[in-house]
């Protein structure tokens, strides 16, 4: 009890650490921030979210594609749902509460828990290893000045995490779970060509994304779309970095700082700033988005069941 306290504290304090330095950043550069002559521009604005919300309607598709493999799959649709509703979660640091309430879910529909916790396990990291692959090729064809010094380390680690997704690997960590929670062994029939499959569809969703950062950075600087590699290339490094900083809410902080170093090289401080926070803001708009809509479509479907039971029962009482 006392350790999770100490643990619970030690994250509020970072979190705060985060805050106060962004706030930090944002005093420092207030003048220059009020003073630059922006170029606001709504319709590249749109376009980026537009893309924004595709590339996230990807990943429950991915998330459907594991279970599958794993036979541990819902139907599509309630896939879809619970997935989108889950993604609140990764605002709880350790992103917990999102896998937590898809083992519950899918519990509730007879799934077993375990193997549930195992596409989870693959899920996150594929997402983050995924996030770590995409710089790495942009890496290859652009530079990021300061890091192309660790271009090579950056390819070696790529080599060793693809080696890591063969079946062996994670059959050998789900053994590990059973042995913990003292249960049956479970065998995965899952093949790698269909893990590096998976892994190509995250490529995917790299790319679309990488569109979507691209017009939202242009809805406030006429930028080249030469610049898009590095501009993605960015945003997934900084990305990889919010993974890893996992007691962080949705890595917030670690994501901004990284992001707002390597933006400022390319855009200055001022505009770096800009583009770092409110691409935070603009993430958390199509999360509440597609929050908002799964959740009035789970609504609307226990309305439609209820009221199905009724139909059902009173044809049954009225032959009783």
């Amino acid at each position: 009890m006392k350790r999770e306290r100490f643990r619970s504290t030690i994250r509020i304090l970072l979190t705060l650490g985060v805050f106060i330095f962004l706030i930090f950043l944002i005093k420092k550069n207030y003048s220059e921030i009020k003073q630059y002559n922006y170029i606001f521009q709504p319709w590249q604005i749109a376009v980026s979210f537009i893309l924004l919300l595709t590339s996230t309607l990807i990943l429950p598709i991915i998330w459907y594609l594991i279970t599958h493999n794993l036979q541990c799959n819902i139907k599509f649709a309630n896939t879809l749902k619970v997935r989108l509703l889950s993604e609140v979660g990764k605002y709880i640091p350790g992103r917990v509460l999102g896998y937590g309430y898809l083992i519950i879910h899918y519990k509730e529909e007879g799934k077993d828990r375990l193997e549930v916790l195992n596409a989870s396990i693959y899920e996150l990291f594929l997402s983050t290893f995924s996030a770590f692959l995409y710089f790495t090729l942009t890496m290859l064809f652009t530079s990021f000045q300061i890091l192309d010094a660790y271009k090579t380390l950056f390819v070696v680690v790529s080599i060793i995490g693809i080696t890591f997704m063969h079946p062996w690997f994670f059959q050998k960590m789900s053994d590990m779970f059973c042995k913990l929670l003292r249960r049956e062994r479970v065998k995965h029939q899952i093949s790698f060509l269909r893990i590096i499959g998976l892994l190509f569809l995250y490529l995917i969703y790299w790319i679309i994304f990488s569109l979507a950062f691209f017009f939202f950075v242009r809805g406030f600087k006429d930028i080249n779309i030469s610049y898009i590699g590095y501009l993605s290339g960015s945003f997934a490094i900084s990305t990889f970095a919010g993974f890893m900083a996992f007691f962080l809410p949705a890595g917030l902080g670690a994501r901004e700082g990284l992001l707002f170093y390597l933006l400022g090289i390319l855009l200055g401080n001022t505009l770096a700033i800009v583009i770092s926070i409110g691409s935070r803001i603009w993430l958390i708009l199509a999360d509440a988005l597609l929050f908002l809509a799964a959740l009035s479509s789970n609504l609307y479907s226990r309305r439609q069941n209820r009221k199905s039971e009724i139909k059902v029962n009173g044809g049954i009482e009225y032959f009783l």
